[in-house]
């Protein structure tokens, strides 16, 4: 089955190193999770060499600080994305492996 006839949500899914869950919950819409979420598949899609599965996943319970994401392996938390930080999160978490210090959640 090809991409297109699994939806817009599905970008790489077989043997994805990441799997990257974009809150989707009430707040984070608000915030501008839809156009973060749009920005990270066009950047993944840009960069033949990453392996990510995006999903719109549900409340992650940091609502005061969204957008946020949450990447796993590592269940890294990033908080307060935005749209900008998409080219961003993909050069350096999902190619290069670091983590986005800036982005990262500190809260509670």
């Amino acid at each position: 089955m090809n991409a297109d006839a699994r939806g817009p949500m599905w970008v790489k899914r077989y043997m994805a190193s990441y799997r990257v869950y974009v809150c989707h919950g009430a707040s984070c819409k608000r915030m501008g999770a839809q156009k973060v979420w749009q920005a990270l598949q066009h950047e993944v899609s840009a960069q033949a060499a990453v392996e990510a599965e995006l999903i719109v996943g549900g409340c992650q319970g940091r609502c005061d600080y969204g957008p946020n994401l949450t990447i796993h392996p590592g269940a890294t938390k990033y908080s307060a994305t935005a749209a900008e930080d998409a080219a961003t999160i993909v050069r350096e978490h999902l190619i290069d492996g670091k983590v986005v210090d800036d982005l990262v959640f500190t809260g509670w």
